[in-house]
């Protein structure tokens, strides 16, 4: 049989929960940034290849 070992997690600064809290929020901002980039890139793409290499490298 296997014993299992309890580790001691008072010295971390987050626990699981709090950083699923953080975590979330900012996967959600990342998915929208890369929404808007993509969205940026469309609108430009009848312009110029100029203007979609601007807003690529901005982005």
């Amino acid at each position: 049989m296997k014993t299992r070992v309890k580790i001691d997690r008072s010295g971390y600064l987050f626990d699981n929960r709090a950083l699923t809290a953080l975590i979330i929020p900012l996967v959600v901002e990342q998915l929208l940034a890369i929404l808007v980039g993509m969205a940026d890139s469309i609108m430009i793409v009848s312009v110029e290849e100029a203007a979609v290499s601007g807003v690529s490298l901005v982005n």
